[in-house]
Order: structure tokens, then sequence, then C-alpha cells
């Protein structure tokens, strides 16, 4: 392996390109510090959403189910028989009523395309996927449908007006058994720029 010759003002260029990229002030220490602030660094890509689902908290029991989302997965697993069908809302935002939630995104105009993915569903679960207007009880004009989808759905809608939207939310329209699983991906994009 060839030695080369380095100075100081040049590291110190390379770690302060380095600090800045990773919103840091941190010493860096060469080449250990170099190399794991590099690794640290986020990176947007071209395929990253811009929101994230989130509930309040990443997994918590609600009713008789148990919700675990980590970013755009959700995993929901029965763990009472209480309730028949369920309303759930996947996005942590404060009510400002019963149904209604303040804006979380608005949608410009364009081809919006709701893609659902990666469905694990053995108990064959009734249920349906859709977002809820902002400050409204309305539901917008993405549902997946009521069925027993155990495939993927992709829903494509023209949008011609602004939507503004509070909340994703799925709706289990029947009553599985205790352990019935229900697992799957959402991918949200508004002409070609992922939102979920």
């Amino acid at each position: 392996m060839a030695n080369y010759l380095v100075t100081d003002s040049d590291l110190t260029s390379v770690a302060d390109a380095i600090r800045e990229k990773g919103g840091t002030s941190a010493q860096l220490e060469f080449p250990t510090g170099f190399v794991d602030a590099v690794e640290a660094i986020e990176t947007g890509g071209g395929d990253s959403p811009m929101y994230e689902l989130t509930f309040p908290r990443t997994e918590m029991t609600y009713i008789s189910y148990k919700y675990e989302i980590r970013k755009s997965h959700v995993k929901i697993t029965r763990v009472t028989d209480q309730e028949s069908s369920l309303v759930v809302n996947l996005t942590d935002l404060p009510p400002i009523s019963d149904k209604n939630r303040e804006e979380w995104f608005e949608i410009p105009t364009g081809t919006a395309v709701l893609k659902i993915s990666n469905v694990v569903n053995p108990s064959n679960i009734e249920w349906a996927a859709n977002f809820r207007l902002a400050n409204s009880s309305t539901s917008a004009q993405f549902s997946t449908g009521n069925s027993t989808h155990t495939s993927g759905e992709t829903v494509t809608v023209s949008v011609t007006t602004p939507v503004s939207i509070g909340c994703f939310f799925i709706y289990i329209a029947d009553t599985p058994t205790v352990g019935a699983v229900l697992e799957f991906d959402v991918e949200f994009s508004v002409n070609g720029t992922r939102y979920i």
C-alpha cells in the first residue's frame, strides 16, 4: 500500500464538509471518526418518502388490536375478542373532533397513486385503506375497496384540485379470530414524488 502525504488543512476541509453534511460540530478523529460520521449521514434517496405513518407510539394496543408501525409498514394483530368492526387512524395528528384531523399534507393537482403491497393476511381479514380529508369526516377518493385482499392493490386517482389530507386510516370490517394478523406496506406518490 502506498503512503500519501496529507496536510492538516486538507483533513480539516474534509472534516468540515462531513460535519456540514451530517449537521454536527463534533470533533472527528481520522480515520475512524471520519468513517463513522459519513456512515451516520442520512441520505434522502430518490425513493424516500416525505412523510411516515406514525401512531402515538410505534407499537401499542388499541381496543382489541396491537399495532406495529414502522415508517410505511403496518402490522396489526388481534389480541382480544372485544369489538367487531374498527376504523383506526394510522397518523399521529391531534383530533379536532371525533373523526376530524388537522392537515397532514396537501396533495397538489396531478396523478396520485396509493399502493398497498407485501400483504400478509392468512386469516382473510376484510379490510380497506384510505385517506380522510383534513378538517372533515369525509374520506378521500383513494379507497382500496372493502375486500379480503391478500395481494397488493394500487389505486390511481386524477386530482383536479388540491386536496388537504388529515390522516391515513384502515377499516377492519369483520371480526377476525384472536391471533389473526394483517400486515402490509403503504406507498403513496403524487406526480412521481413519494409522500408515504
